[in-house]
């Protein structure tokens, strides 16, 4: 299961055919498409306010920093963090 926030990305593996606004991408980047089609992976939409991983690509407020570190398990909890 892959997990996504971009829903425009997620059509483009789900619908098979090309479009005028699509042609442009190579064809060796269809590889995703081609799994999926095979079942090997399934893709779906996760919001971005649930997106864990938005913690190693972005820079994040306290609040949403702390969720994503706990959700990768990093640290439990700030007392944890401060006896590091």
């Amino acid at each position: 299961m892959i997990l996504v926030e971009n829903q425009g990305a997620i059509s483009l593996v789900r619908n098979p055919r090309f479009h005028r606004r699509t042609k442009h991408i190579e064809l060796n980047y269809h590889y995703v498409r081609e799994i999926y089609q095979s079942r090997l992976i399934d893709i779906d939409y996760v919001s971005s306010q649930a997106m864990t991983t938005d913690l190693l690509t972005k820079p994040l407020i306290r609040e949403p920093h702390w969720r994503h570190t706990k959700g990768m398990r990093i640290v439990g909890s700030m007392k944890e963090l401060k006896n590091i």
